[in-house]
């Protein structure tokens, strides 16, 4: 493994912004961004990570890894004769994973275009810990915005995409969380940790994008802000393909306060006013009822057991058999 290599990880919650960082990151013509979500850090890491793995398994990771839906739809495609060189047997230590995530990035920007490469996944922060161990040298961008935005942008894709309402209790845990994690990553590693908020890319975004070129130790690039050169950004993953905006739109900010209800304002002002505050972002002190309290509350012991439990299940030799049956359910 090659504590040296240089990367970009964006992270940040969905609905964030992290797809726009990644669009920008990508138009430059050094860079290469992973064109699409790709959950190395936030799925296959859980499963492989810190295992001494057989080549029957090494070559598992690498199948499931290039067969996945999100590779299968990139402009670069992989074949496992691509990673011959690290399927050998002075490879069979816990640290597989990352020899292989060094080398599929690796290959992509060889692939691709530029010096730099980088991967972008929603949640990538939760994994910054373990990224800064094991590459020191890692560029992290990560990018949050007011959670109460976020809220309302989660309601709205859920009920048009993806089926289903938010866990507004669940999502207050998460973002504060996140949240929580930028402010120690940015004391733990000053000079590789840039934290953006969405709303003054939005506001200022050549201001902030040349931030972040400075941080990169790259000159900053007018195509960045056009967002043309990144492979597959048509704004898709947001408002932008569907209302033909072709540029950042400052009506994003703080849609809360006329579609969020006062009842599930309060409920992020009570919870997160610490992180709010600390942000720049504006909140209120409110009371709210102790039965709202003890929902939290309980529903923050869930979300951290769901972590735990699912963790364990994808490292096991459970996991396949459980996703086999599931799947044969939802057929």
């Amino acid at each position: 493994m090659n504590k040296d290599f240089e990367h970009i990880v964006i992270g940040g919650l969905q609905r964030s912004g992290t797809s726009l960082i990644r669009a920008i990151l990508g138009s430059h013509p050094e860079i290469s961004i992973y064109q699409w979500d790709l959950g190395l850090w936030t799925k296959f890491s859980i499963i492989y990570r810190d295992k001494k793995l057989s080549t029957t398994v090494q070559k598992k990771l690498i199948q499931e890894v290039i067969n996945h839906p999100k590779q299968k739809a990139s402009v670069i495609n992989f074949h496992e004769s691509d990673f011959s060189s690290i399927l050998k047997s002075k490879y069979l230590t816990k640290e597989f994973f990352y020899i292989f995530y060094t080398e599929f990035l690796h290959l992509y920007l060889k692939k691709s275009k530029g010096s730099y490469v980088g991967l972008k996944t929603p949640e990538n922060e939760f994994y910054s810990p373990i990224i800064f161990r094991k590459f020191p040298k890692t560029k992290f961008i990560h990018i949050i915005r007011n959670p109460l935005d976020v809220a309302v942008s989660l309601k709205k894709i859920k009920h048009d995409s993806w089926g289903g309402s938010v866990n507004y209790f669940s999502h207050i845990w998460k973002w504060k969380k996140s949240a929580d994690l930028l402010s120690e990553n940015s004391k733990l590693f000053p000079q590789n940790y840039y934290t953006i908020k969405y709303e003054d890319l939005i506001i200022n975004p050549k201001g902030v994008v040349t931030d972040i070129c400075r941080f990169l130790n790259i000159d900053f690039q007018k195509e960045m802000l056009d967002m043309n050169n990144h492979p597959g950004w048509e704004g898709n993953n947001s408002s932008y393909k569907k209302n033909n905006i072709k540029s950042l739109n400052t009506e994003s900010i703080n849609r809360y306060k006329d579609i969020l209800p006062e009842h599930i304002q309060n409920i992020y002002f009570y919870f997160l006013n610490e992180q709010l505050k600390n942000l720049g972002y504006s909140t209120q002190k409110v009371t709210i009822s102790f039965h709202k309290i003890f929902q939290y509350n309980v529903n923050a012991v869930i979300e951290n057991t769901k972590i735990k439990l699912l963790s364990y299940t994808m490292r096991s030799i459970l996991y396949r058999p459980l996703k086999l049956i599931s799947k044969l359910f939802k057929n």
